[in-house]
């Protein structure tokens, strides 16, 4: 099985006491199937993975399985902190039914990277699920390396393919001919969508798609049509858009979310979202930008 398509990173509702809110969870995932998305990223760093507890997560991930309900593909963040929890929610969204699952390196310190491939190995013995490496090396620099992680192809049976959120494109492209087929690449980065398509890219994952998956899913096809001047055009909707919304990325994400009839609340704090004023002056920029022809 390969993802493909746009698959929306998850956000995580949360009440006035930053509990989850599943009613609203539950609602926004059938909406985002009704748009029709390629499949959910859950718990990863759109869902304020870290402000949610063991529990919060396996919760989400449970309630998530049971509103999709096979409709689409699940893929599961497990990152953490330490290996035995990452292992832990592995083996729940085993159990849950989920279709693959996804980590970042784990946090808390500066490990070696042989202390960081081993965590990753321990990940991938504890289920059969295929696991997908979650590459963002904004954040965590070079602890995921292109031969590197070419190398693990022969040693983690599991190791399925790349959410690859590098700004770096010819690092994706570097990645897809070194794997030769044998990695399912997806981007994770909606501003490179149109060119990570072009080079190979089969799905997208990002923030933006809780919002505008119909957007993304117009490019992907202008592309498969030879459009590329139409794909450039939407492409340039979603940029403008993102380049406004990206300061507060979550926060805007649901205040937005939120003018749509979902209240999916704030984001946990520390994280902020807009002020009053903010969301004052971004709202007619946002509308200039054509994007509400697409929200969900």
């Amino acid at each position: 099985m390969k993802f493909e398509g746009i698959i929306p990173a998850l956000l995580t509702p949360f009440d006035e006491k930053e509990n989850v809110n599943y009613a609203a969870l539950e609602r926004m995932v059938n909406r985002l199937i009704e748009q029709g998305v390629g499949g959910l990223f859950v718990c990863g760093s759109t869902a304020e993975w870290w402000a949610l507890t063991l529990d919060d997560r396996m919760g989400i991930v449970e309630k998530v399985v049971e509103t999709v309900s096979g409709r689409t593909p699940i893929m599961v963040h497990v990152g953490s902190t330490c290996t035995k929890f990452s292992i832990q929610l592995a083996r729940h969204a085993r159990e849950a039914g989920v279709q693959a699952v996804s980590a970042l390196p784990p946090v808390g310190s500066r490990y070696s990277s042989a202390q960081i491939w081993d965590h990753f190995r321990r990940i991938g013995e504890a289920t059969d699920l295929p696991l997908y490496l979650y590459h963002l090396p904004q954040l965590y620099g070079d602890m995921i390396t292109i031969d590197r992680f070419v190398e693990a192809l022969e040693t983690m049976p599991t190791l399925a393919g790349a959410k690859f959120s590098s700004y770096r494109i010819d690092d994706m492209i570097d990645l897809k001919l070194k794997a030769e087929g044998r990695l399912n690449i997806i981007s994770g980065c909606g501003e490179q969508l149109l060119s990570a398509t072009v080079n190979g890219a089969e799905g997208s994952i990002c923030t933006w798609y809780n919002y505008i998956p119909r957007l993304g899913n117009k490019i992907i096809e202008c592309v498969k049509n030879n459009d590329i001047a139409g794909a450039s055009r939407h492409e340039d909707i979603l940029v403008k858009f993102a380049m406004l919304v990206i300061g507060k990325s979550v926060g805007n994400m649901k205040w937005l979310i939120g003018l749509r009839g979902i209240d999916v609340g704030r984001p946990a704090l520390p994280i902020t979202g807009p002020t009053p004023e903010e969301k004052k002056d971004l709202l007619p920029k946002i509308e200039a930008t054509g994007i509400f022809d697409w929200c969900i």
